[in-house]
């Protein structure tokens, strides 16, 4: 467990908190501006927020197709098993991807555990 999430959990035990904990300190890095280009939509009972500009992406973006589609496979895909670890009953969704042509990477953080939802 890396000190992100030990910290995350230390200080609540609600799994959806820690998730919108670890999110926030990953909006600050490394997906931290000036580089990404991000929108929060909401933090409370989802962690949703839209990425416009991606910096990896820009830069696969410059090379061969089969490069892109090898990033989009594996970049783009670890934040489904990503979220599993991070927090216990954690759930990744996403219906857009800039690595797809798409405008934003809609990114939808939740925790579908249930436990003491009271921290």
């Amino acid at each position: 467990m890396d000190s992100a999430t030990f910290l995350a959990r230390l200080m609540s035990r609600n799994p959806q908190k820690q998730m919108n904990r670890l999110q926030i300190f990953f909006l600050s890095f490394p997906l931290a501006r000036p580089g990404y280009e991000w929108e929060i939509n909401e933090i409370e009972s989802i962690t949703s927020y839209d990425i416009f500009r991606c910096p990896v992406c820009d830069y696969f973006k410059t090379l061969e197709q089969e490069d892109l589609e090898f990033f989009r496979n594996s970049w783009c895909t670890l934040d489904y098993p990503l979220a599993e670890y991070l927090v216990k009953g954690g759930k990744y969704e996403r219906q857009h991807t800039l690595s797809a042509g798409d405008t934003r990477c809609d990114m939808r953080w939740m925790a579908v555990a249930s436990g003491d939802l009271g921290n």
